[in-house]
């Protein structure tokens, strides 16, 4: 991994979504995504309220997971997911800090 993206583990600052997205572009290898996604991560920003960053974390979960699907029960939904809406509907947002 290339010092850039080590330094993103290290920095207490955060980086703009411009400059991320800019990285991402430039990753050479899985580590190096994966340091993107740590850094955004540490910084809560990868959340539909900062769309910049949040636009980026999809794009980034995807490559690294691609789509994921979970099974879950219908009285977890309200508890575990919160519905946000977005220009190609409704969708569910895991909340932080649960499962």
């Amino acid at each position: 991994m290339r010092w850039q993206y080590a330094h993103l583990n290290e920095t207490p600052y955060l980086y703009s979504s411009k400059h991320l997205k800019q990285m991402h572009k430039k990753a050479r290898s899985k580590d190096e995504t994966e340091a993107i996604w740590g850094h955004m991560q540490k910084h809560e920003v990868d959340d539909y309220e900062y769309k910049g960053y949040y636009n980026l974390a999809r794009q980034i979960q995807e490559e690294l997971h691609g789509e994921e699907t979970v099974d879950i029960e219908w009285g977890d939904i309200f508890e575990d997911y919160k519905p946000v809406m977005t220009k190609d509907g409704l969708k569910l947002e895991k909340r932080r800090g649960n499962r």
